[in-house]
């Protein structure tokens, strides 16, 4: 038997050689497969948290548009402080860095009414212009971005847009 065994030896050597070599060969099929699943995981994962961050960022800047107050002592109540809503914006959204551009402030009466003042390089809505009741609308607006090419070619270009709305109540000064 241990003749035989000792004449078969070089062909199980080599068998075992070419099992190697189809691992490798395998292994570099699958490899690019696996590298881009893993890495279309993690860009699924920036995509939706960047929704969820231009979705925080309206809401914020909406709600700190309907605030009593006046957050920098400047005479300007904050739903008339363009500037501070858009930072607030900008500072809630961790994931999008948004640029002024991005966030858009309107003011109207209501839903299915028209705007009758924005945020958007004009004046500010005035104090004596806006009145309980009335509504701001923030609208936060990113494309997205992908860093990986081939996952770029199919994810690039989708435009995220995010609005949220709130009343503004203003206070009644006893005079």
């Amino acid at each position: 038997m241990r003749a035989r065994e000792a004449k078969n030896a070089p062909f199980a050597r080599s068998r075992r050689g070419e099992e190697r070599g189809a691992s490798l060969v395998e292994f570099a099929i699958i490899m690019p497969l696996l590298l881009l699943l893993i890495f279309s995981v993690f860009e699924f994962g920036r995509l939706v948290a960047t929704h969820i961050a231009l979705n925080t960022a309206a809401r914020e800047g909406a709600r700190f548009g309907t605030t009593i107050g006046d957050r920098n002592l400047d005479d300007v109540p904050n739903f008339a402080d363009c500037a501070e809503i858009r930072e607030v914006a900008k500072q809630r959204a961790v994931m999008a860095n948004l640029e002024d551009g991005d966030i858009r402030i309107f003011f109207d009466q209501g839903e299915g009414t028209a705007v009758y003042a924005d945020c958007q390089g004009g004046p500010a809505p005035t104090d004596d212009v806006v009145a309980t009741g009335d509504r701001i609308r923030v609208v936060v607006s990113r494309p997205f971005s992908s860093t990986i090419p081939l996952i770029g070619s199919l994810l690039n270009g989708i435009e995220f847009e995010a609005e949220q709305s709130r009343t503004i109540f203003r206070t009644i000064v006893d005079e």
